[in-house]
């Protein structure tokens, strides 16, 4: 049994026998809860025919996980752990896929970035900007999607129904589709959700708030099987319920029982070992579903900043946040690692983070458009990268060793490879490849490094790489996107060496700069001081929003419970399309909170 350090709630929350519901509040210990919650699990497993599933939100999260179980000296053979998206591929699609008619004849997933290039076409051709306009997600009736609420919506339907008409053409499938058709197959075939709840000891929902309506759906398919050996162990915040423009819901306990026919035991955790009181108190303002939160960490007393600033130019938004960020490295004596700058959309990351690293050439970030990588985290060959680029070590050995599971999973789906090649033998591969590429010095081209590691892979292994299929058009949309970003880099960072083996695998060490990211970027994480800029009215809440309120609410709970110490919100001045003077958030204006004056003068530059 690894070593406890845990409350008495979160004692409860993991031996409660049955099906628990555990709402967490910010830096409650609700990952650390679900570790060992799965620890729990994976020990009373007694046959090599059981799994404990657990399932995050983002693939980041299940490393992270993952990562923390293995160290504890549990064995994780018998732990299954990703994304839903994921689930549904491995444990549903792949095995049952013959069975789906618009599936049968053999399909492709498209990535992230394939797959938004095609939805422009498709958008354009009606009268739309791009892809952005076509925000949708699957739900579990005849409807296929739902489209969000804006003023095109009709054209959106329409562009989204002609960008599905062409994947089908090309017998391929979006990580929206995907779930669609893992959706009909559990629901069509009783089978399938008998077989896996055969398999499945326990089912871990992580973030549970942002799971979506069919993600639900399917779920509940596994636990009304007729078998019911399955149990469930949710996890989450409603008040961290960001997602609902992508079909996330915080659904009730009484909804969720009715959904999945179990009865819930209901946990709360309400301490927060993270955050100073005084920051907690101030984000407590925006809870939509009350709880009674208690600073219990080393920081409860710490003498934070709270600090708003709505007269700011935008044009010298850059320079102030600059200016914030030095103060606390060299004033404040916050790690750069600790100081997070977010925004509520993407658009605002890339002007500043050119802005920051023109200013502060002398630090690190870790932001939009510095990834070596673009939009390239879906595609097999960034995860054959992942192997490339990291030196071999005890430390990563569990990491790595996943990654070569990983890559060889879908090798012997898509390419036949031999089941007699274990983990342990790819990373005997790569490891050679490495020492056979060791004259490359860090400073050499990094995408020519992965281009000749890829071809010795690929040698090694006889893998057949045959014009128009999945592995061979992934290897190219691979190689011309990191082309593509490589120029990106070059054309907007002046002062970065973009192309150098040694930037290419800082990419896969811990990060050591200040965090460039948005809102929903950073959920889960936590800084000692967080900068939120950008908080307008029209984008907190976004202008789409039909509970405006919440949404409003719900993000700034979200920003404000990301920060230990220190929290700097920016409301900069500028105008709108029609050159009105854009204000700040209305659920700003409306908080009538006693802001720190800002600790030093800001030299207005002009």
């Amino acid at each position: 049994m690894p070593n406890r350090n845990l409350n008495d709630e979160q004692k409860k929350a993991i031996e409660a026998d049955g099906n628990v519901l555990l709402v967490a509040c910010p830096g409650s210990g609700k990952t650390y809860t679900l570790i060992h919650k799965i620890v729990d699990e994976l020990e009373k497993i007694n046959t090599h025919r059981q799994f404990v599933v657990a399932l995050t939100y983002t693939n980041v999260a299940a490393d992270e996980i993952r990562d923390r179980v293995g160290k504890l000296g549990v064995g994780i053979d018998q732990l299954w752990i990703g994304t839903i998206h994921s689930f549904c591929l491995e444990w549903i699609i792949n095995p049952y896929y013959i069975y789906h008619d618009k599936l049968r004849y053999g399909f492709r997933i498209v990535d992230t970035k394939e797959g938004e290039d095609l939805l422009d076409v498709c958008a354009k051709s009606e009268g739309l900007k791009s892809h952005y306009d076509c925000n949708h997600y699957v739900i579990p009736d005849s409807s296929i999607f739902e489209v969000k609420n804006n003023k095109n919506a009709e054209c959106a339907r329409k562009a989204i129904t002609a960008y599905h008409s062409e994947l089908h053409k090309i017998h391929a499938i979006d990580f929206q589709l995907l779930l669609r058709y893992a959706y009909e197959l559990i629901r069509d075939r009783k089978e399938i959700s008998e077989r896996l709840n055969q398999l499945f000891s326990i089912i871990a929902v992580d973030e549970y708030q942002d799971t979506l309506l069919i993600q639900y759906e399917i779920l509940s398919y596994i636990f009304k099987a007729n078998t019911s050996h399955t149990r469930l162990f949710m996890v989450g915040d409603p008040n961290q319920a960001i997602f609902s423009s992508l079909g996330g819901v915080a659904l009730e306990q009484n909804d969720i029982e009715s959904r999945t026919g179990l009865l819930l035991d209901k946990h709360e955790l309400v301490k927060n070992y993270r955050s100073s009181q005084k920051i907690i108190d101030y984000y407590s303002h925006f809870m939509v579903k009350k709880m009674e939160l208690e600073s219990a960490g080393m920081y409860k007393t710490h003498n934070s900043f709270i600090v708003f600033n709505s007269s700011i130019e935008k044009s010298k938004v850059g320079q102030y946040i600059a200016d914030i960020i030095k103060y606390n490295i060299e004033y404040l004596n916050i790690d750069p690692s600790e100081i997070c700058v977010v925004a509520p959309q993407w658009g605002y990351l890339s002007p500043l983070n050119r802005c920051l690293v023109s200013l502060l050439p002398e630090y690190n970030f870790n932001g939009p458009g510095l990834s070596p990588f673009g939009r390239n985290r879906d595609n097999f060959w960034y995860k054959v990268a992942r192997l490339a680029l990291t030196k071999p070590s005890p430390e990563i050995f569990n990491k790595r060793m996943y990654w070569a599971q990983e890559i060889l999973q879908y090798l012997r789906r898509e390419c036949n490879l031999s089941p007699e090649v274990s983990g342990r033998d790819l990373l005997l591969i790569s490891n050679s490849i490495i020492d056979g590429l060791s004259t490359y010095s860090d400073s050499s081209s990094g995408i020519e490094y992965l281009i000749k590691y890829f071809n010795i892979f690929i040698e090694t292994l006889n893998i057949s790489l045959i014009a128009g299929t999945e592995i061979t058009t992934q290897l190219e949309n691979f190689c011309t996107r990191t082309r593509e970003q490589l120029k990106k880099k070059i054309n907007d960072f002046e002062n970065i060496d973009a192309d150098t083996l040694e930037n290419y695998k800082k990419f896969f060490q811990p990060y050591t700069g200040i965090t460039v990211s948005t809102i929903h970027g950073v959920k889960g994480e936590e800084y000692d001081t967080v900068i939120a800029f950008g908080l307008l009215e029209g984008v907190v809440p976004h202008f789409s929003e039909v509970e405006k309120d919440k949404s409003a609410k719900r993000t700034m709970f979200v920003v404000g419970s990301r920060a230990r110490k220190n929290l700097w919100l920016i409301a900069e001045r500028s105008l709108d399309r029609y050159k009105r003077v854009r204000q700040p958030s209305g659920i700003l204006r409306s908080y009538q909170y006693a802001y720190d004056d800002p600790p030093y003068a800001y030299d207005d530059p002009s």
